[in-house]
């Protein structure tokens, strides 16, 4: 009867539902489900599923599906409705971050409700000055998410997974790692509790459907470490007062500055230029040495 009113109605899916069992009065939660899916998803669902079976049993294997389908976009609106409660009274924290020159701003929160960071999305006002440049979300088994805003680009969060890696290492009184091993997309064996998602940039300790993985926060990481490896990974302009002037000359004390110690591209690049500078000088003396030679 649903599909047939579709048909015949087009694809109004709340005014489908209610001819089609007119005893049946949605209740508030259904509707936002239903407003969120696209119009008519469902019915096209159940249709592409017609189309494709012959028999009794598999028509009804079409619809049982179909309607799980709709069971989960209504479990997902509930999901959202609490979830703008949990948003509006969460402890949160905004902290300012700069990412290749632009001022933006880290959100962080303490809390275990699984959309929240969608939710944050939804509720962050377009017209705010301030851009929402990374949500960091903590849950009370301590495992965590970092996950980026689209205004940046998931290669700049690389930086921020060396970072905390190496604080993970260092903190565990391991070995300093390198720096090829520090950027990878996959698990580290010095350091599986990290994960990195090359394609979205999030940085992530677990994750709600992955509660056997050990969480880091408040045992091995700080909140602050966390948020300091945010800051100074997307702010490659960023090095330490007492070494600036050296470092954007591309004179790296190395051993005696914490950023080099965390193992950051831009150090990996002083300390090249370094070398590729003492290299040319030296092949220019040689000239010199040379020429005074032939002149004498």
């Amino acid at each position: 009867a649903y599909v047939s009113f579709e048909d015949s109605n087009g694809d109004n899916i709340i005014k489908a539902i209610n001819t089609a069992n007119p005893k049946h009065e949605l209740l508030p939660s259904e509707t936002e489900s239903l407003r969120l899916l696209n119009t008519g998803e469902l019915a096209q669902n159940i249709k592409r599923g017609f189309e494709s079976v012959t028999t009794e049993k598999e028509y009804c294997e079409v619809i049982y599906g179909a309607f799980q389908f709709y069971k989960n976009h209504v479990r997902q609106a509930k999901m959202f409705a609490d979830g703008k409660t949990v948003y509006d009274e969460a402890e949160k924290n905004l902290i300012k971050i700069s990412v290749a020159g632009k001022e933006m701003v880290l959100l962080e929160a303490k809390c275990d409700h699984r959309v929240f960071h969608k939710v944050a999305h939804l509720k962050w006002p377009a017209s705010k000055k301030e851009k929402l440049g990374v949500i960091f979300l903590h849950r009370s088994n301590g495992q965590f998410m970092l996950m980026p805003n689209r205004c940046i680009n998931p290669e700049q969060m690389r930086e921020v997974v060396k970072i905390i890696r190496q604080m993970i290492a260092l903190n565990c009184g391991q070995e300093k790692l390198h720096f090829q091993e520090m950027g990878k997309n996959q698990v580290i064996d010095l350091v599986p509790e990290i994960h990195f998602d090359e394609s979205t940039g999030i940085i992530s300790n677990g994750s709600p459907v992955d509660q056997d993985v050990q969480g880091l926060i408040g045992d091995i990481l700080e909140v602050k470490e966390v948020i300091r490896a945010v800051q100074i990974g997307l702010d490659t302009d960023y090095f330490p007062s007492q070494f600036a002037a050296g470092c954007r000359n591309n004179k790296c004390v190395k051993g005696a500055c914490p950023i080099y110690q965390l193992g950051q591209e831009r150090c990996h690049e002083i300390r090249g230029n370094e070398k590729k500078s003492t290299n040319n000088l030296g092949i220019l003396l040689d000239k010199v040495i040379t020429q005074d030679k032939k002149t004498a």
